[in-house]
């Protein structure tokens, strides 16, 4: 016989492997007979039958029953694979094992038996009594019919024989026959009910009716005596059980433990060997010490082979066949992490074996193929699967375009995100940290803190200073040109590079839906220990796109398995990912039809660069874009583009067949803003005249371009190309990003006009081609600047859309323009704008304006006016008035804003008598002129009015009229005024007093003005004069009259009221007025005497002393005192009336008399009420006199 080539190992227990510890234990065992239950435990694939079988072989006189109860997991019913097995089956299964390996000879009297099949007679016997059950029921129930049909037949032995069944007595018979049969089959059916539980439930009207149920006693039980039976005579000195552990059911060690205690009981009285129990269980069968209590004795099995010398186990395996060359140590070392049993181990080598000697081709990664087998081994289902092209690893690689989308999103979210950065360091105002810090400052609350979203935004702008000032934002862009690349590339990258730390688990966490909506997490899979190796495998590469030249034979100048699954899922309406990478698409080609290219199954890239590459027929490309149209595949276009090696040539074809791809990519969310703008770089750079009209119809191309600002961003442009193509487009550049734009292109879109006339684009062109870094300048003066160089371009394209540019100004000009004058003065004189424009224009303008006259366009002096630039000169205000005609809303304003008095009086000032008339007499009739200005201009002018009749003056302008002597005092100047400015009139004659004391006349004295008069500090001597033309009563109280004046007044003019007054006031009064008040007072003396509180004390005792007037009326008037004056002023008083008589009143030692009279009554009733005396009478001693008593007298007096 040949020596073998191949070298396999076998997965069955070694018989010659070392177990020099492990036979002293098992020889222990048997040295002593009451170690009776023996465990063997270790983990799976430790080694424990090959311990048994080696012992086996070196002992043969000892004997082994070996019951196997192996238990495999089915994955299609994993979760009730789980669920524990009843003991009772396994105990049936031991029994069952038992039966068939004990010689039938050697158990005689067993009652267990093998099933025979039924015999013919019962089936017979059956079939008889059922058709005799069914002809009694019959008869019973169509009983009368019978008869009548019977009653209807000729007479004859058949009728005379039916007509036994007629009679009413064959009843009973029918129905003892179908009683009998009925309980029979009852009864059969109650015994097989009991042996075999056919029927579980019956319902009844809707209740279900347990009949029977499952007996779930135990065979060890139910039949111990059969079971003792059986393993008493077991010729065996040993039971092996094995596999027990993978069931989970502990309480059949309990079970088979009573079992080996009684029939060793049995065979101690039959002098019989000892029956020993050998458990071959893994060490977790019981999770606490109990174990110790169901054994004898438990010898642990170390294991062969672990993840921590697989390893070493994999070199030596694959050193016997001589392979061990071809694989990566790293993969190796990787693999044996995970592989920790023996027989699976040694299975991944025999297959690699076979695999590697009937696929073996110098193309294969063998590193590969192992990874695949080992793959195999661990889930073979999901490899049989993955041959069908279901299952996990599967769906892993059929996903890989959901992963690639995933990717190429986060890479765009990255690009946004850095582009975002940069145009915030871009746009930053604030060029320090310090600066920063002082614009929030504001926003400062308690304890100096900002806001959530202030913090954000104030974080944000302090990077954004920082990358300006530290130079970052090169590296930024380098950054995206990096991220760009990326997102090229991504679309044709392996899984494994997709798989990152970060979404690993969520690759992995895959669940797939299938057609009819069932969802499939292959948990199976990732329940299982051994998922990470399948993670790692797929982690490093090691099972990748190419599985599937790991799984097939290949033959040599024929299609590849990965090209013929191509072809295969074009015919089957399965599309491959785009990224399919096809081994040969020159032969895919060739077994491709034209009309095959209308599939969407054939897109994909390797494909599409052949077909671009001009080896194919243009027949094949125009189907295969028209496809593509047709079926929107803006995916697979979006996808191609970033990979494709075939540019200009797909620019070209794609545009002419296919003119509206550039606006279905746009409606497209699937294309990046980058893709858009190359493509359309490269449409303007590869493709005709003619085909650029196609793609540009209704002007999308144009659009896009304009509204892309850094679209001149352009790496290596053919510069005359692109402008030319611009030039064709229209196009018009709204803005331009001219720090990533290519600065050549920048120039030629400048030279040539091709941007949109607005003050960005204008900004961007002083600041960075005309080298303006003042940004003021530039918002503020920037027609100054322009204007300064009248040969650039920029200058005649502005000097040729001024109105336009204008416009632009205005709206940038952030309120403030300040050109130079003479720059104003040029624009404001310009024909192509328009006067709103030029008013609009003045608004926002501070630069001074000397001369009016300068601006030759008249419509728009009023606006200037109406600003502060135009100097408040004589000047111009005489300029604006000779071409109106008038002074207008404008130039009052303009008059009133002038920060000097306006004087037309300088020699500078060219005004003739005809402007100075004019203007005089639009002067004086102007209220809205503030009164400064007003009195000024009139002044200047050196007019003035001998006859003023103007009405409707202000008066306070009327005032200043009067003050700078324009309206003149005459009579009839003076009537004039009374009527129409009475309130005037005081100041009018104040400033003319003497002309007025001059003209006065009795036809035009008012005594008002009279009054008026009296009250100003003038010359008494013109008072004197004016009070000649009076004939009123003139009150001199409260004024501030001289005495000249009161003495006149009171002489020529009295008002009584006065006197009353003037009686209260005498001491304050000068002489020559108290004498006037005492004259009258004489005069009127009654009053005083009705009520002396009206007069001053001093009056009245002038009054009193005063010899003029009559005795009587002085002692009245004294009476009239009494009432509000004291003792010492009565008895001053009474001396100079030489009334002391009185006096003595006052002296308790005198006792006066008085005559009696009127007077004397008089006097002493006002004393009596006075108090001073109780009573006076007539003196009985005396008669005609009265005598005074000064108290009441006493009781004992009256008596």
């Amino acid at each position: 016989m040949a020596e073998a080539k191949y070298i396999f190992e076998k997965l069955t227990p070694i018989t010659d492997s070392d177990i020099s510890v492990y036979e002293s234990a098992i020889d222990f065992v048997f040295e002593n007979n009451d170690v009776k239950n023996i465990a063997l435990s270790g983990a799976y694939g430790a080694g424990k039958s090959s311990v048994l079988a080696s012992y086996k072989s070196s002992h043969p006189d000892t004997k082994f029953l070996h019951i196997s109860l192996a238990h495999f997991q089915d994955d299609q019913n994993n979760a009730s694979s789980d669920a524990p097995i009843k003991e009772s089956i396994l105990e049936g299964k031991i029994l069952n094992q038992l039966i068939h390996q004990i010689p039938a000879e050697k158990i005689p009297q067993t009652n267990f038996r093998v099933k025979k099949s039924t015999g013919n007679g019962a089936i017979i016997c059956y079939t008889i009594a059922t058709a005799f059950f069914l002809l009694f029921l019959l008869h019973i129930l169509f009983f009368d019919n019978w008869s009548q049909f019977v009653g209807t037949l000729p007479d004859g032995i058949i009728q005379r024989f039916l007509s036994l069944s007629t009679a009413n007595m064959s009843l009973l018979f029918s129905g003892i026959g179908c009683f009998a049969i009925a309980c029979f089959f009852f009864f059969r059916i109650l015994l097989v009910q009991k042996n075999k539980s056919i029927f579980k439930k019956l319902s009844f009207q809707g209740n279900e009716i347990e009949v029977f149920e499952e007996s779930d006693d135990s065979y060890f039980d139910k039949y111990l005596n059969e079971v003792l039976y059986l393993f008493e005579n077991v010729q065996e000195n040993v039971i092996v059980f094995e596999d027990m552990d993978r069931f989970d059911a502990s309480k059949i060690f309990e079970r088979l433990r009573e079992i080996n205690t009684l029939v060793n009981l049995q065979r101690e009285k039959e002098n019989k060997p000892i029956l020993r129990f050998f458990y071959l269980l893994r060490d977790d069968i019981f999770v606490s010490k109990d174990r110790t209590k169901f054994f004898d004795c438990i010898i642990p099995v170390v294991p062969v082979v672990d993840s921590s010398n697989s390893y070493n186990q994999f070199i030596s395996h694959l050193e016997k066949n001589n392979l061990l060359s071809k694989f990566n140590e790293g993969f190796l070392q990787g693999i044996s992490l995970y592989v920790d049993d023996m027989r699976l181990l040694k299975n991944i080598c025999n297959e690699f074996l076979i695999y590697y000697n009937r696929l073996n081709t110098t193309e294969l990664d063998y590193n590969k193929m192992f990874a695949l087998i080992t793959y195999k081994n661990l889930f073979p289902r999901d490899f049989g699967d993955l041959q069908l092209n279901k299952g996990f690893v599967y769906a892993l690689f059929d996903n890989k375009p959901n992963f690639i989308s995933r990717v190429c999103d986060e890479l765009k979210a990255k690009i946004d995100k850095t582009r975002k950065r940069i145009a915030d360091a871009n746009n930053e105002l604030a060029t320090s940290e310090y600066e920063l810090g002082l614009i929030f400052q504001p926003k400062r609350g308690y304890y100096s803190r900002l806001s959530s979203s202030d913090q954000a935004d104030y974080d944000r702008r302090l990077q954004a200073i920082n990358d300006r000032n530290n130079n970052v934002i090169r590296d930024l862009e380098e950054t995206i040109v990096t991220y760009e690349e990326e997102l090229r590339k991504i679309g044709c990258a392996p899984l494994a590079s997709l798989i990152t730390r970060e979404n690993v688990e969520e690759v992995f966490n895959l669940t797939v839906t299938n057609e009819i909506g069932e969802e499939n997490d292959f948990s199976e899979i990732k329940s299982s220990e051994y998922f990470a190796l399948v993670k790692y495998l797929i982690r490093k590469g090691y099972i990748d796109e190419t599985y599937a030249d790991y799984m097939t034979y290949f033959y040599e100048n024929s299609l590849s398995r990965i090209d013929k699954t191509f072809l295969r899922s074009i015919t089957d309406k399965k599309a491959k990912p785009y990224t399919y990478e096809l081994k040969s698409p020159e032969m895919v080609f060739s077994r491709l039809q034209p009309n095959d290219f209308d599939q969407e199954e054939t897109q994909n890239f390797i494909l599409c660069d052949y077909l671009l590459s001009e080896k194919s027929s243009s027949e094949h490309l125009a189907h295969f874009i028209s496809q593509l149209r047709d079926s929107k595949a803006y995916p697979f276009v979006s996808q191609y583009f970033n990979c494709t090696s075939y540019m200009s040539r797909f620019i070209q074809v794609f545009n002419e067949q296919w003119p509206s791809l550039f606006v279905d990519m746009q409606a497209d969310s699937g294309f990046s803003k980058e893709q858009l703008r190359l493509f359309s770089v490269h449409t303007l750079h590869f493709v005709d005249s003619t085909t650029l009209d196609k793609v540009n119809e209704n002007s999308v191309l144009t659009e896009y371009i304009n509204a892309a600002n850094d679209y001149l961003a352009i790496q290596s442009p053919q510069v005359e190309k692109l402008i030319s193509a611009f030039q064709q487009l229209n196009v018009c550049f709204p803005e331009i990003n001219y720090d990533c734009s290519n600065k050549g292109l920048i120039l030629a879109v400048y030279e040539n006009n091709l941007y949109e006339l607005n003050f960005k684009n204008i900004a961007m062109f002083l600041e960075k081609l005309w080298g303006i870094d003042d940004s003021e300048n530039i918002i503020h003066r920037n027609y100054t600047i322009i204007s300064s160089d009248k040969t650039s371009p920029l200058y005649k394209r502005i000097d040729c859309n001024m109105s336009k540019y204008v416009d632009i100004v205005l709206r940038e000009c952030s309120g403030k323009i300040i050109d130079d004058e003479c720059v104003v003065i040029d624009l404001l004189n310009r024909t192509d704008i328009s006067n709103s424009q030029k008013e609009e224009y003045i608004k926002p303008l501070i630069t001074p304006l000397h001369m009016l006259s300068a601006v030759r366009d008249h419509s728009i002096w009023a606006s200037l006016l109406d600003t502060d630039i135009l100097i408040r000169s004589e000047q111009n205000v005489l300029d604006y008035f000779c071409v109106k005609g008038k002074l207008d809303v404008g130039l009052i304003s303009f008059i009133n804003s002038a920060n000097h008095l306006l004087d037309f009086s300088s020699t500078n000032i060219s005004l003739t008598e005809d402007q100075s008339s004019s203007l005089f007499s639009e002067t004086i009739v102007c209220n809205e002129i503030l009164d400064t200005q007003y009195a000024s201009i009139l002044k200047s002018i050196q007019h003035y009015d001998e006859a003023f009749n103007i009405p409707n003056i202000q008066e306070s302008k009327v005032n200043i009229l009067i003050c700078h002597n324009i309206i003149r005092m005459n009579p009839d100047t003076l009537k004039y005024m009374r009527n129409e400015y009475p309130s005037v009139i005081p100041f009018f004659i104040e400033k003319n007093i003497d002309e007025y004391e001059r003209m006065m006349s009795s036809e035009l004295f008012i005594q008002s003005e009279l009054l008026e008069i009296l009250s100003w500090n003038i010359s008494d001597a013109i008072k004197l004069k004016l009070l000649e033309f009076s004939d009123d009563e003139i009150s001199i109280i409260g004024k501030n009259y001289s005495t000249q004046i009161c003495v006149y007044i009171l002489t020529h003019n009295l008002e009584q009221e006065d006197m009353g007054v003037l009686y209260k006031v005498y001491s304050d009064q000068q002489a020559e007025i108290q004498k006037i008040i005492l004259e009258n007072a004489m005069v009127n003396i009654e009053e005083i005497i009705l009520d002396p509180n009206i007069a001053d004390k001093s009056l009245k005792e002038k009054i009193l002393i005063d010899s003029n007037l009559a005795f009587e009326k002085r002692v009245n008037l004294f009476v009239a005192m009494l009432p509000y004056i004291e003792q010492d002023e009565a008895c001053k008083y009474l001396s100079a009336l030489n009334l002391h008589e009185y006096v003595r009143i006052f002296d308790s030692h005198n006792k006066p008399k008085f005559e009696i009279n009127q007077q004397s009554e008089i006097i002493l009733d006002a004393f009596k009420q006075k108090g001073w005396i109780f009573e006076y009478v007539e003196d009985e001693n005396r008669p005609g006199y009265y005598k005074i008593r000064r108290r009441e007298p006493r009781k004992n007096e009256k008596e």
